[in-house]
């Protein structure tokens, strides 16, 4: 059987079987079985957000907000976050917003967002898992002359220290 991939951490998920006879069954009230679990998995703490979600309009303006989380097992010192700007977005109106902490932020070859956090010593979650997270938020409106119907896609990549990069999952409108 399957699992609905929207189905919600926490959530019962129940698996009903069934048999049928073709010919005389003695006791068809056994002919059935439900069984109801917890749905379990992982959470990835890395993640983008988009405010508003779905449709949008030509010129109308988006939040995005970038999460992270150190769930390593050691302390983090540098941790870079990049957001190549999908097509759709005026670059022109970029608002950066709230960050978690101190950083120098710059924009690399015309449309990809980059923030460093030097020095950030962001501890695991198992030692310091309120200490363990951030963020960062900006504002974009997308291009006047947007075509109708045009999605934009948006995701991040979140470097820690040496790693190779953890990339979020993608926002669409």
């Amino acid at each position: 059987d399957s699992v609905d991939a929207n189905a919600s951490i926490g959530s019962d998920i129940s698996l009903i079987a069934s048999v049928s006879a073709i010919e005389g069954d003695c006791n068809s009230l056994d002919n059935s079985y439900t069984d109801t679990q917890t749905a379990v998995g992982a959470i990835d703490p890395n993640d983008i957000l988009v405010s508003p979600e779905g449709h949008i309009e030509a010129g109308q303006e988006l939040t995005y907000k970038i999460r992270f989380q150190n769930v390593g097992n050691s302390q983090v010192s540098t941790v870079r976050v990049e957001d190549k700007l999908p097509a759709g977005l005026d670059i022109s109106t970029l608002q950066l917003g709230s960050v978690s902490h101190p950083h120098r932020f710059q924009i690399e070859d015309g449309n990809r967002l980059v923030w460093l956090f030097e020095n950030i010593n962001l501890p695991d979650s198992v030692a310091n898992e309120p200490a363990s997270h951030g963020y960062i938020t900006f504002r974009i409106q997308t291009q006047q002359d947007l075509t109708k119907n045009t999605t934009i896609e948006n995701k991040a990549a979140i470097y820690f220290d040496f790693q190779q990069p953890v990339i979020t999952n993608t926002v669409m409108n």
